[in-house]
């Protein structure tokens, strides 16, 4: 695995880290947060940095990059809040859903939308930012007087604009779970939903309905599908809380020097250095583990699936590393942690649902175990051929 950040990575991190730092910084996203504004010019100065192509390939419009670049880019994007790194997360998901699932038609459609920043692309959770069990999935593809319909259950997703969102809904046709991809605009009005944290993305109800569609809005067929979109929503989900992580860790390091208690700074006390020597611990190797899914990813040519255990292994891993260094965070500030100008109060929200987002970390760590479980029984299945094969 590589370590070393190249010249032309280098560049590529610093161009992200200084557009957050002049446009989105820690004050600018506090203010976006209180007056609920709209992500829409957030999207279109992406797509004039020409990142929101870097993983599709050029001939629809992208830059043609891999996962170690796009991790890069998504890290530097939630360093004030995940929900920037996730803003862009999204719609790399679905469209790695199209270029994987879809026909030409639809990757010609929908991919140069996603790039362009004519479309962004939210996702039909079954509860509020997580997909669930996919055998419980309800909505359903049916026809009728020879139209297509998807009659759904009550469907959460991300605050998208409406003239320009997409949702993804994994759907059941004929007993196969298949993606539709409906623009907002059909869909009868959402509500907002409100939230302890996670307020820039947000979240939006949609009431039972019946949703017309056509062939077009439909591609890909299978349960393993939607574990390859979990695994690069979790992926994203990783990348960008050690982003945020490594915001938090240096902020409750700098105050640690700053602030003096008994005539010296409380980072000299020997409490405070233990607190802050685990939170550095769980930063670097959440970073790590970032940089290894990213890698992995590029090795097995950006099929999710073989690595689906690795993912949920890393995902859990550093989503309960970043809850504890958001804790240690307010723990060093003490009251200060708590007030809002110092945003550590809402590092500790948005930090808190991370560890269930998409899939909670139970049903990951489940996963983790299957696959444990499976290789054991295939090693002790090559044993037991081994010693067959001896015998002979």
């Amino acid at each position: 695995m590589e370590l070393e950040v190249y010249q032309d990575r280098q560049i590529l991190k610093d161009a992200v880290k200084n557009f957050i730092q002049r446009d989105y910084s820690e004050g600018m996203i506090g203010q976006l947060v209180l007056h609920r504004e709209s992500l829409s010019e957030f999207n279109h100065q992406l797509s004039n940095l020409d990142i929101t192509g870097i993983c599709f390939p050029e001939k629809y419009g992208g830059v043609n990059l891999g996962p170690v670049e796009t991790a890069i880019v998504v890290e530097e994007l939630s360093r004030y809040a995940i929900d920037l790194g996730m803003a862009l997360g999204l719609n790399l998901a679905a469209g790695m859903m199209v270029l994987r699932y879809g026909n030409e038609s639809q990757k010609n459609h929908y991919l140069p939308g996603l790039i362009s920043g004519e479309m962004t692309a939210c996702i039909a959770y079954t509860e509020p930012f997580s997909l669930g069990d996919v055998d419980n999935i309800n909505h359903r593809i049916v026809e009728e007087n020879e139209h297509l319909m998807i009659n759904t259950d009550a469907i959460y997703c991300e605050q998208r604009e409406l003239s320009k969102g997409i949702l993804l809904i994994p759907a059941k046709q004929g007993g196969e779970i298949v993606f539709a991809l409906i623009p907002l605009t059909c869909m009868k009005a959402g509500e907002p939903v409100d939230l302890l944290g996670r307020k820039i993305l947000g979240q939006i109800k949609y009431g039972p309905q019946e949703i017309r569609c056509g062939a077009a809005h439909l591609f890909g067929q299978g349960h393993a599908m939607v574990t390859d979109l979990m695994n690069w929503l979790k992926f994203f989900n990783t990348v960008c809380c050690v982003g945020n992580m490594r915001t938090v860790v240096e902020k409750a390091i700098q105050y640690a020097k700053e602030r003096e208690q008994f005539g010296k700074p409380i980072g000299t006390f020997q409490a405070i250095q233990h607190l802050l020597v685990d939170a550095k611990i769980g930063l670097d190797c959440a970073s790590l583990y970032g940089r290894w899914l990213a890698w992995l990813l590029t090795e097995n040519d950006n099929d999710s699936l073989p690595i689906t255990a690795e993912i949920n292994m890393a995902n859990a891993y550093v989503t309960e590393a970043y809850v504890n260094a958001v804790n240690t965070g307010m723990q060093v500030m003490g009251g200060f942690g708590y007030m809002e100008e110092s945003h550590m109060e809402r590092y500790a929200r948005d930090a808190r649902m991370t560890t269930y987002a998409v899939e909670d970390g139970f049903s990951q760590k489940m996963r983790v175990a299957d696959a444990l479980q499976q290789t054991q029984v295939h090693a002790t299945m090559k044993r037991k051929g081994d010693q067959h094969a001896l015998s002979f």
